[in-house]
């Protein structure tokens, strides 16, 4: 499956990372990446969600 990114969840996206590096720099990029992953895998493997 495709993912399509609005820009409104890429600015939240973008605020999110912001606020990772403002409050916790020392892990936000580790967050970041996961995140990322995470919604990789979702248009990878859609059905996933569903167990």
């Amino acid at each position: 499956m495709k993912i399509f990114w609005t820009a409104s969840a890429l600015a939240d996206l973008d605020d999110i990372e912001k606020y990772l590096q403002a409050n916790y720099p020392e892990t936000s990029e580790a967050v970041a990446r996961r995140i990322r992953s995470i919604i990789r895998r979702i248009g990878e493997w859609p059905s996933a969600l569903l167990k």
